[in-house]
């Protein structure tokens, strides 16, 4: 203005709906301060990450093949943590009973295009699956396309060639890149191997400091009778079995839950829950769901 008021009283638009005598004190900068919460926005909130493998009589058994119908299981757990809805009632295996424990989880793969039967029909789901079974199903989960680089030196005429490659050129495979193990795509993949590379494909953080500070407490981690730290595969296990809180943009963890039977338990009813001064965001085992 080329004529301004010397004493200028401006007047907002809008004011704070705040209640009387309501001050937030936010001096320190500390997030978890209680008024701070109020403004709190996605970006600002922490990562919550749920378990999605469990054992069996507090063991794991690491070093164990695993069956297509317990890969069915882990895939729709973490489907239904996603929010996917099964809507078919039945499949078209022959193998497949309606009775046995892992019928709906063979419902919900088949029908979110993770999983695929045999050529005879069948689905398999007492036979253990292979590494290159394994690797191929995250890849469908996880919706990647195809690879033509042959990072994994793998026979190209070999029907999973692209489909592990596609899986090594997101770094899913680095136990196999740096010889924790041998990389055999007919051979059956151990129970270790598997959580090693689902927690990549589920871009979950491994947080060594902490598990190492809180697996022998009382009320600490999720652990197993068969798995101790001169294991290579003991901090991707327990990753995988656990639900556990980190700080967003790092790989810190800072809590972990208690209690958590899965999908059915919403994130107020995990015990750390009340200690908390904002929702955490979970995140989606799915890359496309992720923000």
């Amino acid at each position: 203005d080329p004529n301004p008021d010397p004493n200028p009283n401006p007047k907002p638009d809008w004011k704070p709906d705040l209640k009387p005598n309501l001050k937030p004190d936010l001096s320190n900068g500390n997030k978890y301060n209680p008024m701070y919460t109020l403004w709190l926005v996605d970006d600002e909130r922490d990562d919550l990450y749920r378990f999605y493998v469990e054992g069996w009589e507090d063991n794991f058994m690491p070093t164990k093949g695993i069956t297509r119908a317990e890969i069915a299981q882990i895939l729709a757990r973490a489907l239904r943590y996603d929010g996917y809805e099964t809507h078919i009632i039945d499949v078209d295996y022959p193998d497949v009973d309606e009775n046995e424990w892992y019928f709906n989880a063979v419902l919900t793969t088949t029908q979110a295009g993770v999983f695929k039967g045999m050529d005879d029909g069948n689905f398999e789901p007492q036979r253990e699956i292979t590494q290159g079974e394994l690797i191929a199903t995250l890849k469908r989960f996880q919706r990647l396309e195809d690879s033509d680089k042959n990072i994994m030196n793998t026979d190209v005429e070999h029907w999973a060639s692209k489909e592990v490659n596609a899986a090594a050129e997101e770094g899913w495979l680095k136990l196999y890149m740096d010889g924790i193990k041998e990389f055999n795509a007919d051979s059956v993949i151990t129970r270790e191997e598997v959580v090693t590379i689902a927690n990549r494909a589920f871009n979950r953080p491994v947080d060594e400091s902490y598990i190492d500070r809180y697996a022998d407490v009382l009320a600490g981690l999720k652990t197993f009778k068969d798995v101790d730290r001169n294991m290579w595969s003991y901090y991707e296990i327990l990753t995988a079995a656990n639900t556990y809180i980190k700080e967003r943009d790092s790989k810190t963890w800072i809590n972990h839950a208690v209690f958590d039977e899965g999908p059915d338990t919403l994130i107020s009813e995990i015990e750390f829950y009340n200690s908390l001064k904002n929702t955490p965001i979970q995140i989606k085992f799915q890359k496309d769901l992720r923000k």
